[in-house]
């Protein structure tokens, strides 16, 4: 199955506004993020934010996900080298 969501443990404390205030976290903090929720924030990408637009302004260099499997980029897919062995 697809990634669901990806996981980080803080290094250091940081902080975060939610819901309207800001609230402090120490650093060994374990953050999940849904997947599904990544890349949506109205100020970057507008009102539509969750409508899939493939030609949405300055989408290849604000996109966070993982370049294409077997295509050179700044991040790439962990699962490469399986997926290119298993086809």
């Amino acid at each position: 199955p697809p990634v669901s969501s990806v996981h980080h443990v803080a290094t250091e404390p940081f902080s975060a506004v939610l819901q309207g205030r800001t609230v402090d976290f120490p650093a060994g903090t374990k953050i999940l993020v849904p997947t599904n929720l990544a890349m949506t924030e109205k100020e970057t990408w507008g009102v539509d934010a969750f409508k899939f637009d493939l030609t949405r302004p300055h989408l290849r260099e604000k996109s966070m996900v993982f370049a294409n499997v077997g295509k050179a980029g700044s991040r790439i897919c962990p699962g490469m080298n399986l997926a290119l062995d298993t086809c």
